[in-house]
């Protein structure tokens, strides 16, 4: 008798470990079916065994494989979905990083080569207009006129330059920015005007502030690229693109 409640005993423990052992991997160890996601995810919500950020990373998978042809949640674990999003993730992240490494690499080599230019060349805003189309003369389009006084303070003749001009408001917050090519040339020592011209689109915001500026509460900021003198010789970025 004793014997068969030991048996008895013995089975009951085996069972309870059994359901211990079925049960440790929690929701993580459910696996998707192609009717059970709501099901889970409604598990998930009543369960306590996903961090906040698990429980991101499982909703983020879950767009992913919505979104995206040829994957198939089937069969896959609520813990290995998780833990694919979060290789993709920091995959995504190091990307980013990289991006942002060689952005900022550009920018400095951009505002090195912008410093050497300017031993060179002074650009400076004299003057700013407008002026409004006049059909009866042919001309169908408004137009924001810049004067500009171009210096070359350098030793050599100067054939052509470019780079890319700036306004901000007095608190440097860019009003308008736009690239600038200068082909006429400048004498060393010699001091040219001249006149920039922008079509004037009463749609685009950057085109009505910037109207709506007069010169002296605006700042100008020159961004200078290359130079190309008449010797021939070439200074700065070569191959910087509009």
């Amino acid at each position: 008798m004793k014997k068969g409640y030991r048996v008895a005993g013995l089975l009951i423990l085996l069972l309870i470990v059994s359901v211990f052992l079925s049960g440790c991997g929690g929701v993580k160890a459910s696996k998707f079916t192609q009717d059970n996601v709501q099901q889970i995810m409604d598990e998930v919500k009543n369960s306590k065994d996903l961090t906040g950020e698990e429980h991101a990373l499982l909703v983020a998978a879950l767009v992913r494989y919505k979104l995206q042809k040829g994957l198939v949640l089937e069969g896959k674990a609520v813990g290995e979905i998780i833990e694919e999003q979060r290789k993709i993730k920091a995959e995504y992240e190091a990307q980013e990083a990289e991006k942002k490494r060689l952005a900022e690499e550009e920018q400095k080599k951009e505002a090195a080569v912008a410093a050497e230019l300017n031993n060179y060349l002074v650009i400076t805003p004299t003057k700013k207009g407008f002026q409004e189309k006049d059909i009866y003369a042919g001309e169908f389009n408004d137009y924001i006129q810049i004067t500009f006084a171009f210096y070359n303070k350098g030793a050599k003749d100067i054939r052509a330059f470019r780079g890319n001009t700036t306004f901000t408001d007095l608190f440097g917050e860019k009003v308008y920015s736009t690239n600038l090519t200068y082909d006429g040339g400048v004498k060393a020592g010699e001091t040219k005007t001249w006149l920039g011209v922008i079509k004037y689109n009463q749609f685009m915001d950057e085109h009505s502030r910037f109207k709506a500026k007069e010169l002296k509460s605006l700042k100008f900021v020159w961004m200078p690229r290359s130079i190309l003198f008449t010797d021939g010789t070439t200074i700065g970025l070569t191959d910087y693109k509009k």
